[in-house]
């Protein structure tokens, strides 16, 4: 499980081999399932932070209506550093919609 949390594919077929795949794979069904029995409003966002998110979401979870934030992991300082334009905008819409729960 290390290496499918870890590994930076951005598809689960992408990943390093068969173990891999099948892993990340049995963790679809659970995750569908509860996802599917959350009620989202129009104007709801849904951040994922990660590699393993990112795949795994686009792998358990049809389109939906709500926005998706893709977003790099915060270890290790990535939500500063990052050099992505496309995570730059979604960070700082995560921002914007946050900021004010921020003590």
């Amino acid at each position: 499980m290390e290496l499918v949390r870890s590994h930076r594919a951005t598809s689960i077929p992408a990943l390093p081999n068969s173990l891999a795949i099948d892993a990340n794979r049995t963790l679809l069904p659970g995750l569908h399932s509860r996802l599917a029995a959350i009620s989202l409003s129009a104007n709801a966002a849904i951040c994922l932070a990660g590699n393993f998110v990112h795949r795994t979401w686009d792998a358990a979870v049809p389109a939906s209506g709500c926005r998706v934030l893709r977003v790099p992991h915060p270890s290790n300082g990535w939500w500063t550093r990052t050099t992505r334009q496309a995570y730059k905008d979604d960070l700082a819409e995560l921002r914007t919609r946050f900021d004010h729960l921020v003590p």
